[in-house]
């Protein structure tokens, strides 16, 4: 690259040293941000579709839902991602989902929550209704007012893998939190409120009853800065991590006593969002849920299983190698 810029002056050089510089920054592959985490054995590849460094000016709609009222989704249970993914849900009275409130910005994806009564989405009233019935959330036996928060929803689904994110709790009296959904059960990897020093994970499935539930302390403030945090769903359970920590683990037998966890697993989807917790409180100012990034891990398929496409093949087979064996495709 130098010897192409001929003699140089002194002038020049410290511009040629720039141009080298930037050179090769360009060229390095960047990875190496997003290694596999080093408690994953084996080797893992990275779900394209469920991952999101967030270094767009928008939510890529093409990787993610808006859940509530303004998304494609929005009343819409008939339709299977809309229902499977649980988009359509307003979000916890009486704060509403609003896709004003996401925002992407500097690389990261940050969900505002605000205190503004007069929003036009006030009040909200049942779907269909007629004459208009107010919607009444039953957790909390109140309507949707006052308070508007946001929600992002994976369209893609996973099942089995390691899903994190790094994010910052907003420093508000309101949930932030990271998990994932499907048709058969819900599993919450934390729902922070405000500077609580605590990681609460938990399983549902019978929604009429108490979740399986486990907690941890932590040392830090998580709305003073950027933590990860990650669960390992397997076949026997969720092991939840943070800063890269296993802190605690929820076990499928025993989630299944309490009838929280379904007999067959399904595909899940990635939900971050904020809620207003009425038995908490009530926020007293604005606030925002930021994100760095979601990361969704899943193991490399083994010589001879089957892989679903040749996109597919390149990745799941992580060697990038694969084999058409009559109907099938097979990882080599």
């Amino acid at each position: 690259m130098v010897a192409l810029l001929g003699p140089l002056s002194g002038f020049q050089l410290p511009l040629a040293f720039t141009v080298v510089v930037l050179f090769f920054a360009l060229h390095l592959p960047v990875s190496s941000a997003a290694d596999q985490p080093s408690f994953l054995k084996g080797k893992w590849y990275l779900e394209p579709w469920l991952s999101d460094e967030f270094k767009g000016a928008s939510l890529n709609k093409k990787k993610w839902l808006v859940g509530g009222l303004d998304g494609i989704c929005a009343n819409n249970w008939d339709k299977k991602l809309c229902s499977a993914s649980a988009a359509p849900w307003e979000g916890r009275a009486p704060s509403l989902f609003v896709e004003s409130n996401i925002v992407v910005k500097r690389g990261k994806l940050k969900l505002k929550s605000r205190i503004e009564p007069r929003n036009s989405h006030f009040p909200v009233y049942e779907h269909g209704s007629n004459p208009p019935k107010l919607l009444i959330d039953s957790d909390c036996n109140c309507k949707y007012e006052k308070y508007t928060t946001a929600a992002v929803v994976s369209k893609a689904s996973f099942r089995y893998g390691y899903f994190e994110t790094r994010a910052k709790i907003a420093n508000v009296t309101l949930s932030s939190a990271f998990w994932a959904i499907g048709e058969c059960f819900e599993i919450d990897v934390f729902e922070t409120v405000g500077d609580e020093r605590v990681v609460s994970s938990s399983t549902h499935h019978d929604y009429g009853k108490e979740g399986y539930t486990k907690s941890s302390k932590v040392s830090f403030n998580p709305t003073a800065a950027f933590h990860t945090y990650g669960a390992l769903w397997s076949k026997s359970g969720v092991q939840v991590y943070v800063d890269g920590n296993r802190v605690h683990s929820l076990s499928k037998k025993q989630a299944q006593k309490k009838k929280q966890w379904p007999k067959k697993d399904c595909n899940m989807h990635v939900w971050l969002d904020n809620e207003v917790f009425s038995w908490e409180g009530y926020p007293k100012k604005n606030g925002s849920f930021e994100i760095d990034y979601v990361r969704v891990w899943s193991p490399c398929k083994k010589r001879g299983e089957v892989c679903k496409s040749k996109p597919r093949c390149q990745i799941e087979c992580c060697s990038g190698r694969y084999k058409k064996k009559k109907k099938a495709l097979l990882c080599r």
